[in-house]
């Protein structure tokens, strides 16, 4: 069996240090081919990473109940802004997969950041334009900045000659 595990979902994005768990005699091999592949780990990373690791199942424990409540947070805004909209409802991870209903992903990306906000395509996931009718929607952001970019990006489904879903008539300012 082999495992793999990262600090940079749990700890901090920029914490580029990864780790695999597996028998000795298949560590040994992954080993030797690094070696004749990379020249080192960062060092200071991995220092850090070995101060942070005895307290990995408190901090992700802290974190899986942050991205659940941010997933269903995103979820209900969704589904009363973009009705007609399917979501995902993925059990880990730190974005939801839309399925749109028609194949305009790139259209209403483009549309969307003309409302400054950014997002990616479907196809950029995919080859030969699938998931064009797809848009890949994180659920890191704190609470009002998606409920802000929800509003933004119901006007820029609107500029989409679409009979616009609902939006909230408080704006809520993007800092």
């Amino acid at each position: 069996m082999l495992t793999i595990g990262s600090a940079s979902k749990v700890f901090w994005g920029g914490l580029r240090v990864g780790w695999i768990r597996a028998t000795a005699p298949t560590i040994r091999r992954l080993a030797a081919v690094r070696a004749a592949l990379d020249l080192g780990g960062p060092v200071l990373d991995q220092l850090v990473v070995a101060r942070l690791l005895p307290g990995l199942d408190e901090v992700t424990a802290e974190r899986r109940a942050e991205l659940t409540a941010a997933r269903d947070h995103l979820l209900g805004r969704l589904g009363h802004v973009f009705p007609g909209w399917t979501p995902s409802r993925p059990h880990g991870g730190m974005c939801l997969w839309v399925d749109l209903g028609e194949p305009v992903s790139s259209r209403l990306t483009s549309a969307a950041r003309r409302h400054d906000v950014l997002l990616a395509a479907g196809p950029q996931f995919g080859l030969d334009g699938a998931f064009e009718r797809r848009i890949r929607l994180p659920y890191t952001l704190r609470r009002d900045r998606v409920d802000a970019a929800l509003e933004r990006l119901a006007l820029a489904w609107r500029d989409l000659d679409h009979v616009g879903p609902p939006v909230d008539t408080d704006p809520v300012a993007v800092a």
